[in-house]
């Protein structure tokens, strides 16, 4: 298995790489980030496809850059992959390649690294829509290396202190909510 974590620690600097190499602005004060993530989907590899693969992620990182266009960070991720249930920790590094036409939506590529229960390593790539760090939708595609299989599923995510504040009123986005 020592040609996984290779493997596992290649995406994540590959995924920095890409990011410096990118014409990123001096840096602004640093954002925190606490995205709360839920995938779902389908599992080929060996044997039948499991025909249901459910992953609660929670990923605190912090971001560099305009607007934390460089994102690193944890993950701690409950996995229920029919009719199993394993916990795992992992790395994560995203890059906004991308600015959509309105300056809060953004496309993030993500790699991910994990390690599951009983030495259980995989990686992962997701491609996410970010709308100004709160929201968050996407594919995702990660690789069990020690079951021989491939995970293909969709995922939606909220950043849950940016959702708190803007129900508490605060400003954000553009967006106020009236007080209670």
């Amino acid at each position: 298995m020592p040609t996984v974590r290779v493997l596992g620690a290649v995406l994540v600097l590959l995924s920095v790489w890409v990011g410096s190499a990118r014409a990123i602005p001096p840096p602004t004060p640093q954002c925190l980030y606490l995205p709360l993530d839920v995938s779902s989907g389908v599992a080929f590899g060996r044997g039948e496809p499991r025909p249901y693969a459910l992953r609660a992620r929670l990923s605190p990182s912090k971001g560099f850059g305009e607007a934390g266009s460089v994102r690193i960070g944890a993950e701690f991720v409950g996995l229920y992959e029919n009719p199993i249930w394993v916990s795992g920790i992992g790395a994560t590094v995203s890059v906004r390649v991308w600015s959509l036409p309105l300056k809060e939506l953004g496309l993030f590529i993500v790699t991910d690294h994990m390690w599951w229960q009983g030495d259980r390593p995989s990686s992962g790539v997701a491609l996410l829509v970010d709308l100004d760090g709160m929201y968050r939708a996407g594919l995702r595609l990660d690789r069990d290396w020690f079951e021989e299989s491939t995970i293909v599923q969709g995922t939606v995510g909220l950043d849950v202190p940016t959702l708190l504040k803007v129900l508490r009123g605060h400003r954000h986005s553009g967006v106020v909510l009236p007080p209670e």
